[in-house]
């Protein structure tokens, strides 16, 4: 229970929870209950499936946004094997947070002028990370707007390009795909990363709009 309030406290400072973390999380919380806590233990996808009603594209987008927060650990194994995973305590997060609070009290008396500017760096980098991980996770959710390709290849995507798609928002980037799925024979779906690539562009709305008043130009 102490867990679970912790979590909701978390929830409350991070809007950018979604509704399939906080499920997921749970659904974990459960499993590791079952095992009578032990730090680390296996559960089948198909079993998460179950428990969430989430499909697999889902869960896998919401264990990564999970992991990112760094609120668990998992490890995936070859084969049939199911996933490690490991749910970082709350708890013991906050404890060692008011063990180590009196020292550091008493380290940053008469700090001086270089320390401020080490702080002053340490925030940079923190706020590049941060932006780096906002535009990782938006980009891991138009992922699985696309159905999967064989040949698929993520990292083909580049940084300055997720920045790009970034830049249209969630909704927009959605309509994307969906007036690419409306208007694409489903046999012959691009890989996603040249979809994200060179093809989306094509297919917001603006310029998908353009292009079904050009071929109503031609039916009149």
């Amino acid at each position: 229970m102490t867990e679970i309030l912790a979590f909701y406290d978390y929830i409350e400072s991070n809007p950018q929870m979604t509704d399939t973390c906080i499920c997921l999380w749970h659904a974990l919380m459960y499993q590791a209950n079952k095992t009578g806590w032990k730090r680390e233990f296996s559960v089948a996808i198909s079993t998460l499936e179950l428990r969430t009603s989430l499909k697999r594209n889902a869960i896998y987008t919401a264990r990564n946004k999970l992991k990112q927060f760094g609120l668990i650990d998992f490890n995936e194994r070859t084969g049939n094997l199911s996933s490690i995973y490991t749910i970082n305590s709350f708890v013991s997060f906050k404890q060692t947070q008011d063990e180590t609070q009196p020292q550091t009290q008493t380290d940053t008396q008469g700090e001086t002028q270089p320390q401020n500017i080490n702080k002053q760096n340490k925030t940079k980098r923190k706020n590049k990370d941060d932006e780096i991980n906002s535009v990782d996770l938006l980009f891991d959710e138009i992922w699985v707007l696309i159905p999967s390709h064989k040949n698929d290849r993520k990292s083909k995507v580049g940084k300055e390009r997720k920045k790009e798609l970034a830049k249209y928002g969630y909704e927009k980037i959605k309509a994307a795909c969906e007036n690419y799925l409306k208007t694409q024979n489903p046999q012959y779906l691009h890989r996603r990363d040249n979809f994200f690539n060179e093809i989306i562009d094509n297919y917001l709305n603006q310029n998908f709009e353009k292009t079904e008043d050009e071929w109503s130009d031609y039916v009149t």
